[in-house]
């Protein structure tokens, strides 16, 4: 065509072929990104199936080591510096102020010194029941350490280790008169500076000092505090109580700082195992430790968990990093001395033992079988004893247990504080029978077992030092 040609009007058709191949290309990129994505996703689940592999197989020895001399101090240096970041520190201080202003409900859902039990075999209590409830009522007023624990203020040790110093502290509430059922306020105001315990926590932590437990600590007074104060009173020869009178006031003092700082190290959170919900599942764990860290450190710390999240309220227990500093109890039982006789209360629930002269050695809150024909009033003795045992899980003995039917068959447990028999096992001579420990401590005393004496982990650990074969054991009503 010439340049003097006019163009025709003829119009040329639109190529679709590009437009098909830029979909086409379009279509095969998005599908690469996709393919790419699923094989890093892959390759990612490869390298975290073989880290866990590892682990199992060479943990102990190549990974775990590393882990903890590379990895850990990094992480631990970076959480320190994102804590000190203007920011976070305000938001802490923020949420610290605003806790500080509200009331605190740590003991308000569940307070297991405050249950009703049954009738103690020895006088009734000499306590009022005001408006005529029970004198230990659920429902009544709640007596926490909110009053009491911010009395007490750290001070630093030459190890680093910080202890708090006690003040005197009293429950500040003018419609509280829980109080009166353990403390004999005259003859506190009498005597304003006598030495000797100033609330339910110290008395309960000076307690164990004499190898008296009243159960989980929690700085509420209950009737398992006044079971365990009516033994002290009968172990020094006092009136039995079950108050925190002057005369008791005169020997119960504390030995030591009421609460000590525990740091977190590696050793306390490397063998936390999730627990299964199953019996076989359980059966084929390699142990059945603690679950969480709350758990472990109220557990070492003879402490109810509530009351270790009432001492460090700035605390995250689901992500505590290593060097993380706690306060705890500063409980410690005395020298474990061997026991002559144990003596368990039916009635009482609580179970005793004592030397050959007849002196008060231990004294445990303990839970009884729930059926009372199989209970074994009587003499009994030891016929075996057992740190860390495992436990066989028996389908005759849990009738109502539809996976025991299924599997008609016995299971072996490992060992561990999550074992249904805790960490001791305390054998008697009638079969089936004994003592040994709970991954439930908090429960003790309260609800009933399947048969045998049911003690906390760090009850029955120590009671296991104190017993030897053939130790007779009284069962009273």
């Amino acid at each position: 065509m010439s340049r003097d040609s006019k163009p025709t009007d003829k119009k040329r058709p639109k190529s679709r072929a590009k437009p098909r191949s830029r979909s086409r290309a379009k279509s095969q990129k998005t599908v690469g990104k996709r393919s790419r994505g699923w094989s890093r996703l892959a390759l990612a689940l490869l390298i975290v199936g073989c880290l866990v592999a590892g682990w199992k197989v060479g943990g102990g020895t190549v990974i775990q080591p590393y882990w903890e001399e590379h990895v850990l101090p990094r992480w631990t240096t970076w959480s320190r510096q994102l804590e000190e970041l203007p920011v976070i520190r305000s938001v802490r201080e923020a949420y610290a102020s605003r806790r500080s202003t509200e009331k605190n409900p740590v003991f308000s859902e569940s307070r297991p010194n405050a249950a009703i039990l049954s009738s103690d075999p020895l006088p009734p209590p000499p306590y009022p029941i005001p408006g005529g409830a029970p004198a230990f009522y659920p429902d009544g007023p709640t007596v926490t350490g909110v009053g009491t624990l911010p009395n007490h203020k750290p001070t630093e040790t030459r190890n680093d280790v910080a202890a708090l110093q006690t003040q005197p502290a009293s429950v500040a509430h003018p419609d509280i008169q829980a109080i009166d059922l353990a403390i004999d306020k005259a003859a506190l105001d009498a005597v304003p500076d006598l030495p000797g315990v100033q609330d339910a926590l110290e008395a309960q932590v000076a307690l164990t000092s004499h190898g008296i437990s009243s159960g989980s600590l929690d700085g509420l007074w209950g009737e398992q505090t006044a079971a365990a104060l009516r033994a002290f009173q009968m172990q020094h020869g006092l009136e039995q109580t079950g108050r925190l009178d002057l005369e008791t006031r005169q020997h119960l003092i504390l030995e030591g700082p009421l609460l000590v700082t525990r740091r977190i190290q590696a050793v306390d959170i490397g063998d936390l195992t999730q627990i299964p919900s199953t019996w076989l599942a359980k059966s084929l764990a390699p142990a059945l430790n603690h679950e969480t860290l709350l758990e472990r450190i109220a557990e070492q710390h003879h402490a109810h968990p509530r009351l270790i999240l009432e001492l460090n309220p700035d605390i995250n227990w689901n992500f505590v990093p290593l060097g993380m500093v706690c306060q705890v109890p500063n409980v410690q039982f005395p020298a474990p001395r061997m026991a002559a006789r144990i003596r368990i209360s039916l009635s009482g629930r609580y179970l005793r033992a004592f030397d050959h002269e007849g002196n008060l050695l231990a004294h445990f809150p303990c839970s009884i079988g729930r059926v009372a024909e199989r209970r074994p009033v009587g003499d009994l003795h030891v016929t075996v004893v057992v740190e860390n045992p495992d436990y066989t899980f028996n389908p005759s003995i849990f009738p109502d247990s539809e996976e025991g039917r299924t599997l008609g068959r016995r299971l072996i447990l490992p060992p561990g504080a999550n074992n249904p028999v805790g960490v001791a096992w305390i054998g008697l001579d009638r079969p089936g029978f004994g003592i040994h420990g709970t991954p439930e401590p908090e429960l003790v005393g309260r609800t009933e077992s399947s048969g045998c004496f049911r003690l906390a982990n760090w009850n029955a650990d120590y009671l296991r030092q104190l017993v030897w074969v053939g130790l007779p054991v009284s069962v009273e009503l």
